[in-house]
C-alpha cells in the first residue's frame, strides 16, 4: 500500500562556529603586538583552568583595536547565521528599554605548545570565545597517519556536545598550515579541547580571548 501525505521535518539545531581569515591590516596589528613581546610578558593566570597548566606557555596580550573590532563584528555575524539558537547573549542577557548591550572583546592571550602538550576539554567565561592560529608546524597528515592510522585525533583541536539523544559527540577540526592566521568564534560555553602533536620539536602558536556582553544604562 502507498499513502499520500505530507509532513515536515524539525530537526534540533544546536549553533556551531564561525571561520574567517585574518584581515591583513589585523593581522599586521598582532603580529606587531605579538613581535613587541619580551621575557617581561605577563603569564596568562587569570581564571584559568587548571587544564591549561598542560601548554608550555600562556602570555597575556593587549587586546588591541582592529583585533576587538574584527572579534566583535564576528560575534554579531555569528547571531545573523544562529539566529534563534540558544547560545549566551539571548539567553543570559533581558534586553529592555532600560539598557543597551553590546559584544566586548576583553581578553587575549597567546598560548605555546610543545610536543606533547595538549589542553583537556574546557570552557571559558563571557558570551563567545575565539581562537586564532598563528602557527602549525608540523605536516597533518604526519599526524594522523602515525600509529599505522589508528591517531585519528592527534594534534587536532576539537568541540564535545550532547546532541537530542544525550549522546556525547566530538566534532574535529582539521588544522592545518592552510588555518594560519584563520580565526573561529564559538559560544564560550561549548566544551573544547585540544590534542597533543608528536612530529615537530617546534611551537604550535595560536592566540585566544574572550568576548562579554557589556550593558550599558543611558543617561
Amino acid at each position: 500500500m502507498s499513502f499520500d501525505f505530507e509532513f515536515e521535518s524539525h530537526p534540533f539545531i544546536s549553533p556551531g562556529y564561525l571561520k574567517a581569515k585574518l584581515p591583513d591590516q589585523v593581522r599586521a596589528e598582532i603580529q606587531k603586538s605579538i613581535d613587541g613581546l619580551d621575557n617581561g610578558s605577563i603569564p596568562w593566570v587569570e581564571n584559568r583552568p587548571v587544564g591549561r597548566r598542560h601548554l608550555t606557555s600562556e602570555t597575556k596580550l593587549p587586546v588591541t583595536p582592529l583585533a576587538k573590532e574584527f572579534v566583535e563584528d564576528l560575534c554579531y555575524e555569528y547571531d545573523n547565521v544562529f539566529k534563534g539558537g540558544d547560545h549566551v547573549f539571548w539567553s543570559q542577557v533581558n534586553f529592555d528599554d532600560r539598557h543597551l548591550g553590546r559584544y566586548d572583546a576583553k581578553n587575549m592571550w597567546i598560548n605555546h605548545s610543545y610536543k606533547y602538550d595538549f589542553n583537556p576539554v574546557h570552557s571559558h567565561e563571557g558570551c563567545f570565545a575565539f581562537v586564532l592560529w598563528v602557527d602549525i608546524p608540523y605536516n597533518l597528515e604526519d599526524e594522523l597517519s602515525l600509529h599505522g592510522g589508528h591517531a585519528e585525533l592527534n594534534s587536532l583541536f576539537t568541540f564535545q556536545w550532547t546532541n537530542a539523544k544525550g549522546k556525547l559527540r566530538t566534532t574535529p577540526l582539521y588544522v592545518d598550515k592552510s588555518w594560519e592566521w584563520n580565526i573561529i568564534v564559538f559560544d564560550a560555553f561549548l566544551p573544547h579541547s585540544v590534542f597533543p602533536f608528536y612530529t615537530s620539536d617546534k611551537a604550535r602558536v595560536s592566540i585566544a580571548g574572550d568576548v562579554y556582553v557589556t550593558l550599558d544604562t543611558p543617561t
